[in-house]
């Protein structure tokens, strides 16, 4: 008996089909393995990237500190450091800032702009930011480009005048200059103090003239003694130790406290041992920018004495006025220090001392004596103290 296999064949051909063709529902699953895989790995990376980016953040701020305390050598590698990080947080502003430092650090201003303003780009209000990017476009001479920046500035104008102090105690007295000038256009309140420190650096750049006009724009009434003490020394050093002008017990400097004195009218030359010999009433220019109580301290070598044979004597009555007003009175002694507290308004100030016995030219009193000064007493040292 014959029998038809061709039905029982494509039967079998059809099982057999069914059996190795696979699954709708198994194609879904691999799918769906593939889409968990890829999640995975892009959560790996987006997790990696801010990790290492910190990471190298971190390493290259500590090797930048180390070149800052003394230890050039890691630059180069603070730099790649930095650079990683870059690569792994492009947009983290901070980054771009420290490499900007180290790019200072290494004499590359016009680099410094560069990551500076990349970091002004990712964080326009920043105006930590944009302070840096004015110190860095001073430091790359883009004159243009920092007085727009400046102009920009709305921050507090005393972080701007420590950019000033900063430039000026790299060595850059042109640079603070131009920040110390911006501050005096931009802030009425803090306008004098940054006019005054502007005209000292004028005066140390031999730029007489823009010295005295911004110390009229100051307020200050006498810019010749003022100058004539910049000339001598007061300020940025070099003052003779005798007759000295301290504040709070130190030799004035630009970015002390800002509280400044000068000579002013009665004054002569130092002199070793003696001071400077003053004729009465002598004056001292003293600028405060704000109204504060200070002690004005004394010490005098010498003091006339009209009845003494040699014209000296050991004490005499000081007597004291601020601004026209009479304020108070000391017996002064020779070597022994006196000190009268006053009440400063904010401003320039003229103080004036003069001895009750008046003056004596030396050349009527002494026999022989070719000095035909007109001499009261001689200071020592004169110095300002705030609380």
């Amino acid at each position: 008996m014959s029998v038809d296999t061709r039905h029982s064949l494509s039967k079998a051909g059809d099982a057999a089909s069914e059996t190795t063709q696979p699954h709708p529902l198994a194609i879904g699953r691999w799918a769906l393995v593939g889409i968990v895989l890829v999640l995975a790995s892009s959560l790996v990376a987006l997790t990696y990237h801010p990790l290492a980016g910190a990471l190298f953040l971190s390493l290259g701020s500590q090797s930048l500190a180390e070149a800052h305390a003394g230890r050039p050598e890691l630059l180069d590698t603070a730099l790649t450091q930095l650079a990683a990080a870059r690569t792994y947080t492009p947009n983290e502003p901070l980054i771009y800032r420290r490499l900007a430092d180290a790019l200072l650090l290494q004499g590359h201003p016009d680099q410094a702009v560069a990551a500076l303003e990349q970091a002004y780009r990712l964080e326009p209000r920043s105006l930590l930011v944009l302070k840096d990017l004015i110190y860095a476009t001073i430091l790359a001479s883009d004159v243009p480009r920092a007085q727009l920046l400046l102009a920009k500035y709305t921050g507090a104008p005393a972080d701007l005048m420590l950019v000033g102090d900063t430039l000026f105690n790299a060595g850059d007295p042109a640079a603070a200059l131009l920040v110390y000038s911006a501050i005096g256009e931009q802030d009425a309140r803090l306008a004098p103090q940054a006019q005054l420190r502007a005209a000292v650096i004028a005066a140390s750049m031999g730029d007489v003239a823009q010295a005295e006009l911004l110390l009229r724009a100051s307020g200050a009434t006498n810019p010749a003694a003022i100058l004539q003490s910049l000339r001598d020394g007061v300020v940025l050093g070099g003052d003779s130790p005798w007759g000295a002008l301290l504040v709070n017990g130190q030799p004035q400097r630009l970015q002390q406290a800002p509280l400044y004195l000068f000579y002013g009218d009665g004054w002569y030359g130092p002199e070793p041992n003696t001071g400077r010999w003053v004729r009465s009433p002598a004056q001292l220019l003293v600028f405060s920018p704000v109204a504060r109580s200070v002690e004005l301290k004394l010490l005098l070598s010498q003091i006339i004495d009209k009845n003494s044979p040699k014209g000296l004597g050991t004490k005499g009555l000081l007597q004291v006025s601020l601004n026209g007003a009479f304020v108070g009175e000391s017996v002064a002694q020779v070597w022994k220090p006196a000190a009268l507290v006053l009440q400063l308004p904010a401003g320039w100030s003229t103080l004036t001392l003069a001895l009750e016995a008046g003056n004596l030219r030396p050349s009527e009193k002494i026999a022989g004596s070719s000095d035909s000064r007109e001499l009261s007493m001689a200071l020592v040292q004169v110095d300002l103290v705030a609380p």
